[in-house]
């Protein structure tokens, strides 16, 4: 899961928890699909920046020109 996918679900799951309203759904609850979106977005969105946390920094070491050696110099 991308990182924009995870932020969606969670602004998605936010709407149908806390701002949708619905009074006489037969079988089906908008609050708990709201709930359980913004945790599956949560997951994601974790598991999307897990690896960037935990990366090691790598320096690059450039090297210096050294002088041709003998046998450089003839070819």
């Amino acid at each position: 899961m991308r990182l924009g996918t995870a932020l969606t679900l969670i602004a998605l799951g936010a709407i149908l928890e806390f701002a949708v309203a619905v009074r006489d759904t037969h079988g089906f609850d908008v609050n708990p699909a709201g709930a359980i979106l913004m945790v599956v977005g949560i997951v994601g969105l974790l598991a999307e920046l897990a690896p960037v946390s935990i990366r090691r920094r790598t320096d690059v070491i450039g090297r210096t020109p050294v002088a041709p050696t003998a046998y450089e110099a003839r070819y």
